[in-house]
């Protein structure tokens, strides 16, 4: 039998066969040792390939787990871009790492809703990754709030600008003093925009008496007080219902938000405004980063950057089509120049009140830093 086979595998060879080759699914740790990354998927995979991939199982006993808990689900946070870079950036720790990693996703929002649950068990140590926006963040720290000033910025990229300067690192920096939490990279979710179910807006005044929702944050009340317009707080999961039912004339959002949450079915009109650029961050606890070898730490820091670049990009590709498909089932009004400036102008009243609630120091500092002025 030994001499048969030996023989059948020598013919084969004579005859061109080739043994096929297995597909090397390992990669080299930043110490130079080779991890298995098993069931490796292409970047552009199915979006359940690349969490199945992600949340490989370890058993590796050096391993780090990363538990990411999120309030989006699996459609959502694969669905926008900025959270998507968060997801890419996963994978691709996961390329570098191997089984060094181990991705646990809590989705859904499981941990909570609020920031004390999401991000206090994140100072707890209970999980150790989260997204949040920075919107939210306020009742832990201030650092981020000169963000939600009405026409800071006028654009996604100036946003971008912002926060990849000097500006973004003075924010990241008092967020850790205040909380011990790291913001590992930026995520913009783009700029914000109005609807509203009465009248097309094409100038300050058409905000007069319209009942508009906003988000629990003393910043976004001051900027709608400003423009005119009776400003509500209505929680997300409700603003649906509240907007059917008439108890707010509109709401503000990015576009993405707006298309996938069907606003379009109870509102008629929607408005271009760009007041607010809406920016989150990925957030670990600062510690726990601190305890990881400096290789890992370099590998997150690389693939936190990868995965910026890759959402801002992703935003661009698609933000275009977004708007066009929401241009079929709305009223779109885009403000000319001398509406826009009127917008802007009416918003910057609200500045110096919001000076005194941010703290006029660190509002200040701010400004210099990032190169911006009340005029």
């Amino acid at each position: 039998m030994l001499v048969l086979c030996m023989a059948l595998g020598l013919a084969a060879t004579g005859c061109g066969f080739e043994s096929a080759e297995v597909p090397d699914n390992s990669t080299t740790d930043t110490s130079g040792n080779s991890t298995a990354v098993q069931g490796a998927v292409a970047d552009d995979a199915p979006y359940q390939d690349i969490y199945a991939y992600i949340q490989t199982p370890s058993d590796n006993p050096d391993k780090v787990t990363i538990r990411y808990a999120t309030m989006a689900s699996e459609d959502t946070l694969y669905g926008q871009a900025y959270t998507r870079g968060y997801v890419m950036m996963l994978k691709w720790l996961k390329d570098a790492l191997g089984d060094q990693i181990e991705v646990q996703f809590i989705m859904n929002g499981s941990v909570g809703g609020t920031a004390d649950a999401v991000l206090g068990n994140l100072q707890m140590g209970n999980i150790e990754m989260t997204d949040f926006t920075t919107t939210s963040c306020g009742e832990f720290s201030k650092a981020y709030m000169p963000l939600d000033l009405f026409y800071l910025v006028k654009d996604f990229d100036e946003m971008g600008a912002l926060l990849d300067g000097p500006a973004g690192d003075m924010m990241n920096e008092q967020f850790t003093a205040d909380t011990n939490l790291k913001n590992l990279t930026y995520g913009i979710l783009g700029p914000r925009n109005m609807t509203n179910s009465k009248h097309a807006i094409t100038g300050v005044a058409d905000m007069s008496g319209l009942k508009m929702r906003v988000q629990s944050n003393q910043l976004h009340m001051m900027g709608m007080k400003a423009l005119g317009a009776s400003a509500t707080n209505v929680a997300f999961s409700e603003l649906f219902t509240a907007m059917q039912q008439g108890t707010v004339d509109g709401q503000e959002n990015p576009l993405d938000t707006i298309l996938q949450h069907r606003y379009y079915e109870v509102q008629d009109y929607l408005t271009i405004t760009n007041h607010l650029v809406a920016v989150a961050g990925l957030f670990v606890n600062n510690d726990w980063f601190e305890g990881l070898d400096p290789e890992i730490q370099a590998a997150f820091e690389e693939a936190a950057q990868k995965s910026e670049t890759y959402a801002r990009e992703a935003w661009h590709a698609e933000n275009d089509a977004t708007l066009e498909e929401l241009k079929g089932l709305m009223e779109v009004n885009e403000l000319d120049d001398a509406a826009l400036n009127e917008f802007q102008e009416a918003a910057k009243s609200a500045w110096t009140e919001a000076a005194a609630y941010i703290g006029e120091e660190y509002f200040n500092q701010f400004l210099e830093t990032s190169g911006l002025s009340v005029e």
